[in-house]
């Protein structure tokens, strides 16, 4: 407590720019940018802090809960000279990656004009640099991560400690005719999660049930038996829940600080809402700026490779019917809200 007031710790948090990996800024309590002396690669500062944090927590054994999210294995926004690679630290520049596979589709002419070409020069070449430069600064991430678990070790922390590895979303390698994210292909949408907690996940198990960001909120809750006092809209990953629909969505938005964060490629994406229904089929609606419907795809393929909406795939196309009952569900989901768990009226899958 600080005050009187619980301490969130926002009093005691550094930020920096991490558009870049060593030639970056801080900032003070004022506000006021500064340049870092002796300078050090994100990954590091950013490891630093989670390792000090946890050792200072960990000794007096109290509770304690903290969030890293590295730059790592982000791309440089640099003026003047477009999107530079990752840049991993000296210890892992030079360490060998698995081996990179480039999957292009042949032909994407069943998609959307964005998706239709990669940029000129984006071929093999060029994705299996990038892919080396991404691996490489994400092993300092676990470098990172192998010193915290050092220190939960070493203090005896890690018998109670329950630690959740995220990201937001994936990136398009050329897969899908796309490099970057923001769009509803799998390379985007679905990626691992890993936990640990021996006591409650178990050691080694592989779960093989959808899961989703807002799964985090009500694990944590469950994990240090609290009720919260709102709706949550994930499930507690203690519980033995399946998540049999999915439902996603993306709003283009043409700002400056869309820009910074994510470059101009989700610029090219227009809005759109994508439904996975039981069978693991796909239907997607794409959206101009005012709302309105501006294309539809349908897939049954788990790399979504072959929109059943196009008309060299007429053959398989859904009937009316079965289009009208997706389009449905996947308006009913956009005002979802809670779980069927705790008895919501629409809930969320």
């Amino acid at each position: 407590m600080i005050d009187g007031t619980f301490d969130t710790g926002f009093d005691r948090t550094d930020i920096w720019n991490t558009d870049l990996y060593n030639d970056y800024v801080l900032f003070d309590d004022d506000a006021q940018p500064y340049d870092p002396d002796p300078p050090v690669h994100t990954t590091l500062r950013a490891g630093g802090y989670l390792t000090d944090f946890v050792s200072e927590m960990a000794a007096e054994d109290s509770p304690f809960y903290a969030y890293v999210g590295f730059a790592a294995p982000h791309t440089q926004n640099q003026k003047g000279q477009g999107f530079l690679f990752p840049e991993p630290t000296a210890a892992n520049a030079d360490r060998p990656v698995p081996r990179f596979r480039f999957r292009p589709e042949r032909d994407t002419s069943d998609k959307l004009l964005p998706f239709r070409s990669l940029e000129k020069g984006h071929g093999r070449g060029y994705f299996t640099r990038f892919n080396s430069a991404r691996v490489r600064a994400l092993y300092d991430v676990d470098d990172q991560m192998a010193a915290t678990f050092e220190i939960l070790e070493g203090t005896g922390a890690i018998d109670h400690t329950a630690v959740f590895f995220v990201s937001d979303n994936g990136y398009n390698l050329g897969t899908n005719g796309w490099e970057g994210k923001a769009v509803p292909y799998p390379d985007s949408l679905e990626i691992p999660m890993l936990a640990f907690y021996p006591d409650r996940f178990g050691s080694g198990v592989v779960d093989h049930r959808r899961v989703g960001l807002v799964d985090i909120a009500p694990t944590i809750y469950d994990l240090i038996e609290v009720r919260p006092g709102y709706r949550l809209d994930g499930h507690s990953l203690l519980d033995r829940t399946k998540r049999l629909e999915t439902f996603h969505e993306f709003t283009n938005e043409r700002n400056r600080f869309v820009l910074q964060e994510s470059g101009h490629g989700p610029f090219a994406v227009p809005t759109w809402a994508a439904y996975v229904d039981r069978s693991g089929a796909a239907y997607i609606e794409f959206y101009r700026s005012d709302g309105t419907r501006l294309s539809r795809e349908y897939y049954r393929d788990a790399g979504r490779r072959r929109n059943l909406l196009a008309p060299q795939f007429k053959a398989h196309k859904p009937d009316r019917a079965t289009l009208r009952r997706l389009h449905a569900r996947l308006e009913e989901l956009r005002d979802c809200a809670g779980s069927a768990e705790r008895g919501s009226p629409n809930p969320c899958p």
